[in-house]
């Protein structure tokens, strides 16, 4: 029940300027509907959540959650932009599977790592704990590196912490 306060506490902010806890998830858009029966909290209209981990921007946002209050799923619609630390993301739909820690980007989906490195397709695919993508189909970019040779970000989506060392 508390993050689902959280959540709405949020919500009646929108129109304010929110400070938020650099742990906390804050969602702000220009309506919400929250049905407690069903565990689903809607937000539509210049949707923003910032999280501690990420930044979503969307047109809609449905949030389902389950009978603990912990986040289900999260389907964002319409003009889709996830920021991550490492990597960007854009899409007309993204929708983050909790259970499965897998994201789906359909509709002319993109993601960018740092240096450039690109992938797009109409389908994109990313499992975060098994570090894999897939996309379907597949036009993959990767930009020259200072020594010209292959930038290699997207060769590894692992996070920037995680990445092998070179010499």
């Amino acid at each position: 029940m508390k993050k689902i306060l959280v959540i709405l506490l949020a919500a009646l902010c929108a129109a304010a300027i929110v400070r938020a806890d650099p742990k906390e998830t804050v969602v702000t858009s220009k309506k919400m509907n929250f049905d407690y029966k069903a565990y689903v909290a809607q937000f539509s209209g210049d949707v923003v959540v910032i999280d501690p981990q990420m930044r979503i921007e969307s047109d809609d946002l449905t949030v389902e959650f389950n009978s603990t209050n912990s986040v289900k799923s999260v389907t964002a619609v319409g003009s889709v932009r996830i920021k991550l630390p490492d990597k960007t993301a854009t899409s007309d739909k993204a929708v983050y599977i909790e259970k499965e820690s897998k994201i789906i980007l359909t509709g002319s989906a993109k993601v960018t790592v740092r240096g450039g490195d690109s992938v797009n397709g109409d389908k994109i695919t990313i499992w975060f704990k098994e570090d894999r993508m897939i996309s379907e189909p597949a036009r993959l970019v990767i930009m020259p590196d200072e020594k010209g040779g292959g930038g290699g970000g997207l060769m590894n989506m692992l996070p920037e912490d995680k990445q092998p060392k070179t010499h």
